[in-house]
């Protein structure tokens, strides 16, 4: 939708919106929502000259590594955080996730229109500064008082590393093809100056500045009616749907049905981290977690547009990459 503000497209363009939070691949040994597969987005898409694409995270396991690693939604079951981030380096790495990514270019390039069709194919961003100063070694953005993981150096290469190997698989498995109609689109040093845990900043999220998103609130002496969440069939269900709101949301009702095994775990001080609410989170906001802002997706567009010199006859990325 920030393409379209751009005016690049011109006045006299036609323009289908399939874009779906929580898309996957659905790689085979991975669980995922047939929902939310990006084939069923693929055989709506009308033929046409240009496609923006971005895939690959969900599949990865973002979610699954930002509840284990920082968040722990799910309190102690929220998973293993070294585990996790294996399990998602191992993934990026597997022919399964090549030979998905591969066949999701492919279906999406049946669907040009001529020869000057193109296909955007859009990476990430790294989340945490990469100067990896200290500020944040004793910060969390761990939604309970008693689950709270540091955000210290180690821990924020890691998660960056993630994003980094991410684009990195992506940019061999395009070069693979070498089919000039692919153009690599590395929106990644926009964000710079605009991640988490800056140089400097005492907390690590610096408002408007920083262009992802965290968390809007969190939740002090809540009971299970004021979650909402049917705490016996939420699991299944929100791991169907896709939806990290949702799974976040029933993470966050799990615990709160077993309160009286923690007795101080859902009251958190005003002095804790400078996050203090007290109002529930509405799943919209639990699904934006670690998505870009506004401000972030007009970047995105920025970088898109910068490309618009190679359409339609540009070099590829075999030639070149940004």
């Amino acid at each position: 939708m920030q393409l379209i503000r751009t005016g690049v497209l011109g006045q006299n363009h036609a323009f289908q919106f399939l874009a779906c939070s929580g898309a996957v691949m659905g790689i085979a040994g991975t669980s995922f929502s047939r929902k939310k597969a990006i084939g069923k987005q693929i055989r709506a898409l009308k033929p046409t000259d240009l496609v923006t694409l971005s895939i690959g995270g969900n599949d990865a396991g973002f979610f699954d590594i930002l509840n284990a690693c920082v968040y722990r939604f799910y309190g102690i079951r929220s998973g293993n955080c070294k585990e996790q981030l294996q399990k998602s380096m191992k993934l990026i790495s597997s022919d399964t996730f090549a030979v998905s990514y591969h066949k999701t270019l492919t279906d999406i390039l049946a669907k040009g229109a001529g020869p000057h069709f193109r296909l955007l194919a859009l990476g990430y961003s790294p989340f945490f500064d990469e100067a990896l100063t200290d500020e944040c070694n004793s910060k969390s953005f761990g939604y309970w008082k008693m689950w709270r993981p540091k955000l210290t150096v180690k821990l924020r290469r890691q998660l960056n590393e993630v994003s980094l190997h991410l684009n990195s698989r992506i940019i061999e498995l395009i070069k693979d093809r070498g089919d000039d109609r692919i153009i690599w689109v590395d929106w990644a040093p926009k964000f710079k100056d605009h991640l988490f845990c800056q140089p400097g900043k005492e907390s690590p999220s610096d408002g408007e500045n920083t262009w992802f998103f965290d968390v809007d609130f969190r939740s002090m002496n809540l009971t299970i009616d004021d979650v909402g969440v049917d705490v016996d069939t939420c699991a299944q269900q929100s791991l169907n749907s896709g939806d990290w709101g949702h799974r976040a949301a029933c993470g966050i009702a799990m615990v709160h049905a077993q309160r009286s095994e923690y007795p101080h775990v859902l009251r958190r001080g005003s002095h804790d981290d400078d996050f203090s609410a007290n109002q529930y989170p509405n799943q919209p906001g639990l699904a934006r977690v670690f998505h870009p802002k506004p401000q972030g997706y007009a970047a995105i567009a920025e970088a898109i547009q910068s490309r618009w010199p190679d359409m339609p006859s540009g070099p590829s990325i075999s030639d070149k990459t940004t």
